[in-house]
This record gives C-alpha cells, sequence and structure tokens, in this order.
C-alpha cells in the first residue's frame, strides 16, 4: 500500500508531457504578442530620444555626407576624363601645327596632291582647335565642379562635427540628470520604506501591549492558563523577539 501510494505521488508530482508541452506553447505565444506590442512603442521611444539628442541630425549629416563625397568623386572622375582628352588633342594639334609648318616652307614646289593634303590639314586642324578650345572649357568647369563639391564637403564635415559636439553634450547632460534622479529616486524609496516599517513597528507592538493586556486580565480569573492564552503567550514572545 505504502508503494502504490509514492507510486500516485511521483506520478502526481511530474506533470505530463501533453501539459508541458501546452504550457511552453502558451509561453511562446505569450512572448511573441509581448514582442509585437512592445516593438512599435520601443521604436518610437527609441526615435523620440534620437531626435531630442541630436542623433537623427548626426545620422542625416553622415547620409548627406556621403553624398556629398560621392559627388566630390564623381566630380574629379570628369574632370580626370577631360583632361586627359584635352591632353590627348593638344599633342594632336601640336603635330597638326608641326606638319603645316614643314609644309608651308615647300609651298613654292607643291604639287596639286600636295596642295589638296595641306587643305585638308587646315580642316583638320580647325576641327582639332575648335574641339580643343571647348575641351579647355570644360576643364575650367570641371576644376569649378571640384572646387564647389570639395567646398560642400567641408561645409557637411564641420557641421557634423559640430552636431556631434552638441550629442555629446546633450548626452552628457541627460547623464548627468539621469544620475540625480535616479540617486533621488532612491533616497525617496528608502525614506518611505523607513517610515512604512517605523509604522508599522509601532503597530505591532501596540498589538503586543494588547495581546499582553488582554492575557493578564484573563490570568487573574483563571489560576492556570488555557491552551488559548499559552498559544497568545508564544505569539507575543516570537513578536517580541522579530521586533528586538
Amino acid at each position: 500500500g505504502g508503494t502504490a501510494h509514492q507510486e500516485d505521488l511521483g506520478k502526481g508530482d511530474a506533470p505530463p508531457i501533453a501539459e508541458f508541452e501546452r504550457r511552453r506553447s502558451t509561453a511562446r505565444a505569450l512572448s511573441a504578442l509581448m514582442r509585437k506590442k512592445l516593438a512599435p512603442k520601443v521604436d518610437q521611444a527609441l526615435t523620440y530620444v534620437n531626435e531630442k539628442s541630436g542623433w537623427t541630425q548626426v545620422n542625416n549629416l553622415k547620409a548627406e555626407i556621403g553624398n556629398m563625397e560621392a559627388r566630390l568623386l564623381e566630380a574629379q572622375g570628369m574632370y580626370r576624363n577631360v583632361r586627359g582628352l584635352h591632353s590627348q588633342t593638344a599633342s594632336e594639334h601640336r603635330l597638326l601645327q608641326g606638319e603645316i609648318n614643314a609644309l608651308s616652307l615647300t609651298k613654292h614646289s607643291w604639287t596639286d596632291e600636295q596642295f589638296r593634303y595641306y587643305q585638308q590639314l587646315l580642316a583638320t586642324d580647325r576641327t582639332v582647335g575648335s574641339r580643343l578650345a571647348k575641351l579647355e572649357v570644360q576643364m575650367r568647369e570641371g576644376e569649378e565642379a571640384v572646387d564647389t563639391r570639395l567646398r560642400e564637403l567641408m561645409e557637411g564635415l564641420r557641421r557634423r562635427f559640430h552636431e556631434e559636439q552638441l550629442w555629446t553634450e546633450r548626452i552628457r547632460l541627460l547623464s548627468m540628470w539621469s544620475t540625480i534622479a535616479i540617486l533621488t529616486a532612491n533616497s525617496l524609496i528608502f525614506l518611505i520604506t523607513f517610515l512604512v516599517r517605523s509604522r508599522e513597528s509601532a503597530y505591532i507592538r501596540s498589538v503586543v501591549q494588547e495581546i499582553r493586556h488582554d492575557m493578564a486580565a484573563a490570568s487573574l480569573h483563571t489560576a492556570t492558563p488555557s491552551p488559548v492564552q499559552q498559544s497568545l503567550e508564544e505569539l507575543s514572545a516570537r513578536v517580541k523577539a522579530l521586533l528586538d
């Protein structure tokens, strides 16, 4: 009979697998629900803190500086391409000029074919000269674009540095005031706890005094203490020991 009783207790203590699975599923569902409800609020709180502290502005400036760097690299690449074309065209123009000058020295003995070739050189020289002039304009514009993009980047870096300094100062002040608030809250909690414990102790002492008074009054009417009186005496002794 004792063995069967122990087996029944063991079966009662160990939860069934189905019950365990049900509790685990319920816990997972509650956890997922809490995350679903709390996630938007946490995101809103983080967004609010970032905006008030200035971190959102810092991130916006970081993205803007990244775009400025990309535009500067693009302007520098375009300027290098134009400068390469200008150097190549200028070399071509110098070769044409040299050939035209050399051919002009023998213009008195030209043949018809040499004369036509000279005219082709002049036409090519005009075309190359026009292209060279356009490339010079593009080079100046490219230099101005690079200078403008560089100034914009430097200004963006300056504003980012300024915003980061402001953010650091705000975080420092927030940390200081948070520490002060936590210390104040702890002090208030300690004071309130002390007052509550003091009132509880005073109340318990008054109850103990009443119990002793009732016990003394009851002992005057009976020679031997009753079980109730003995229990009251034991309770009074325990309470007194706790208070001491």
